[in-house]
């Protein structure tokens, strides 16, 4: 190393910044790795103020050398990475869950409500062969088998429930 990176560390906490470019360039690489593996676009950023705090509170007289430092700047650099890899994944992790909460409220809405006027017109047993039909993905047999009727009467009630359905469609369509 050209020059002695203790002493710049010192003139840094004495109040000398003209020796932070310095410092910059030889973590520029650690710097740029653990950026890019973050992959978000202030990371590079936030590495660099990190790494300006850390020059000022380093406690710079407990090391022996030159190697010392390094190491020391260098995992402190990647445990920064870890806290902001971590920020970050909870972020991504509650933007997912504001979207779905978002797409849920905006479906509800819109389409739900429709739907919810179509199935009106049911009564109380083909509402409920119709969702354990078509949303829980029971078969007619599984069906007939829980409500203790015949596989044809759940098979006559759903037909007759799509029929009503689309009735009120097409009057809805063509209205």
């Amino acid at each position: 190393m050209v020059f002695n990176l203790r002493n710049k560390i010192i003139e840094i906490q004495n109040g000398n910044k003209n020796n932070i470019y310095d410092i910059l360039i030889i973590f520029d690489n650690i710097l740029n790795k653990y950026s890019r593996l973050l992959d978000h676009e202030d990371t590079k950023q936030d590495l660099i103020i990190f790494l300006i705090g850390l020059l000022d509170k380093i406690p710079i007289y407990e090391f022996n050398n030159e190697r010392q430092i390094l190491s020391y700047i260098s995992k402190s650099i990647k445990y920064e990475y870890i806290r902001l890899s971590k920020i970050n994944s909870r972020k991504l992790s509650n933007e997912v869950y504001i979207n779905e909460d978002t797409e849920m409220y905006y479906n509800f809405d819109s389409s739900d409500i429709e739907f919810l006027d179509l199935i009106s017109v049911l009564n109380e047993s083909e509402k409920n062969i119709l969702k354990l039909f078509f949303i829980e993905n029971f078969s007619i047999s599984e069906i007939s088998k829980l409500m203790n009727v015949s596989r044809q009467a759940i098979n006559q009630n759903k037909n007759r429930a799509i029929k009503k359905l689309k009735y009120i469609v097409d009057d809805y369509i063509y209205a």
